[in-house]
């Protein structure tokens, strides 16, 4: 049967054998407020074996209630990731205070998990059970942090030596992303007299700097 509109789906070879697989497909383009109907197909030279019909429904964005972490207004969230429906991970900044904050989501409420002064914090990326965080210090130092987690809850937080190119005293580390817990790339820029920019790769223990072309004319 046929339902409305199709999202693609690519097929996943499952090799052979008789034993159960678990099969997922990542989909891009869905609309919110709207029922899907799936349904597993499975074909070898035998034949081909359709599965039942099932459904899942798009809900649409609804605002959360988020503690504010030192007790002034102008407090903003600048970044966030989940690493699941019930593990999330926001930075922000008070910028009254001029103090970074770091806010976890446990799939009920979020809670302000600590506060860095002196700092804004504007990027976070998380793989397993460890975050990323970039930063800038009141003194225009790109910084990093790493936030660790076990099995239920997020541990503790640490602040990670943060390279700078040779000369250069002020950095700007903008964004980060995390593929795993020792692989991550960061990216930013610094300015010797003319705006460069700036990337390095975190191996799971320290960062270091990367070659980066500067486009032709910048």
């Amino acid at each position: 049967a046929s339902y409305g509109s199709k999202v693609p789906a690519s097929p996943q070879s499952v090799g052979s054998g008789s034993e159960d697989f678990a099969a997922s497909q990542a989909l891009e383009g869905l609309i919110s407020q709207q029922t899907y109907h799936y349904r597993i197909v499975a074909s070898n030279a035998e034949g081909t074996t359709y599965g039942e019909d099932r459904t899942f429904f798009v809900g649409a964005w609804t605002s959360q209630t988020t503690p504010n972490p030192v007790p002034y207004d102008q407090s903003l969230l600048e970044d966030t990731y989940c690493l699941s429906a019930t593990s999330c991970v926001a930075v922000g900044n008070n910028q009254y205070k001029g103090t970074g904050f770091v806010q976890t989501w446990d799939g009920t409420e979020w809670k302000v998990f600590n506060t860095v002064p002196d700092v804004s914090l504007n990027g976070v990326s998380c793989a397993g059970n460890a975050c990323v965080i970039t930063g800038r210090s009141d003194d225009l130092k790109g910084l990093t942090w790493r936030l660790t987690k076990n099995t239920k809850s997020w541990t503790g937080i640490y602040q990670l030596t943060t390279p700078m190119p040779e000369g250069i005293t002020q950095t700007n580390i903008e964004d980060v992303s995390c593929s795993s817990e020792t692989a991550c790339t960061a990216v930013g820029h610094y300015n010797p007299g003319s705006t460069q920019p700036l990337a390095m790769r975190f191996n799971g223990t320290s960062w270091t700097i990367q070659t980066t072309p500067n486009p032709s004319g910048g």
